[in-house]
């Protein structure tokens, strides 16, 4: 298949998909064509690159756990996109947080890495980091709880 005559009706079924399970990105390769569908805001959009990439490995999820109600005074910080987690913002540097710190609304508390993109995750609210839930280098999803931090 070349690249200069897309698969539309693929690129519709992938859109749907990315829609039906409230996705913000997919990307799949057929033979040497690889399509990547994100949606960003409410508008879906569908690119090929000019040139082809090399597979990349799929990433394994892990299996999903039984979750307890949330305290009312815990905040879950959730994963804004599917991607790495890296706890510093470089290997040999401390971590951001650690469990019992102290942290003010914006401070950062991690690093998402997502299509070779570093996305610094800033806290929405004020608190005390209660729980790390992902270890360094860990292979994170969209909306997965990552922090638990207690609000002050």
């Amino acid at each position: 298949m070349s690249n200069d005559k897309l698969p539309v009706d693929k690129i519709k079924q992938l859109s749907e998909i990315l829609k039906d399970q409230d996705l913000t990105e997919i990307e799949v390769e057929m033979g040497d064509l690889k399509i990547k569908v994100r949606k960003e805001s409410s508008v879906v959009h569908a690119t090929a690159p000019a040139t082809i990439a090399p597979a990349v490995a799929a990433s394994s999820s892990a299996p999903a756990s039984p979750k307890a109600a949330p305290s009312a005074d815990l905040f879950e910080v959730k994963s804004p996109m599917v991607g790495t987690f890296y706890a510093s913002p470089s290997p040999d540097s401390p971590a951001f947080v650690k469990v019992g710190d102290k942290i003010k609304k914006g401070d950062a508390l991690c690093i998402i890495e997502a299509m070779k993109l570093m996305n610094e995750l800033p806290a929405e609210i004020s608190g005390e980091v209660v729980e790390i839930l992902a270890s360094n280098a860990d292979a994170i999803s969209y909306g997965q709880v990552i922090m638990k931090i207690k609000k002050s």
